[in-house]
């Protein structure tokens, strides 16, 4: 598994969203990433789950923060992302803050 230490990167513990409502998920994307921001943080890590206990089987809430990564890219400086442990989780790295 790759994590944030594996690639030089910060100290912040991940963002697990596992159990967290679907009305609170984008409260706690913007506070964690406004705080990683604050903390000149390059990496973060997202966990999300693969999506096997949604009655799809698909990863709805991956899906669901990547949407809205993408829809914050130039607020948060977010360079890009990739999918991580498996699908479970997402790597994002953050844009240099001078």
């Amino acid at each position: 598994m790759t994590t944030m230490r594996d690639k030089g990167g910060g100290k912040r513990p991940p963002l697990d969203l596992h159990g967290v409502s679907q009305d609170r998920i984008d409260a706690k994307l913007e506070h964690y990433l406004h705080s990683a921001s604050r903390a000149r943080e390059r990496q973060i890590e997202i966990v999300t789950g693969r999506g096997a206990s949604s009655r799809s089987g698909l990863p709805l809430l991956r899906k669901r923060v990547e949407k809205w990564l993408s829809s914050n890219k130039e607020r948060f400086g977010i360079v890009q992302w990739e999918i991580t442990s498996s699908g479970g989780a997402l790597l994002v790295i953050l844009r240099e803050r001078s």
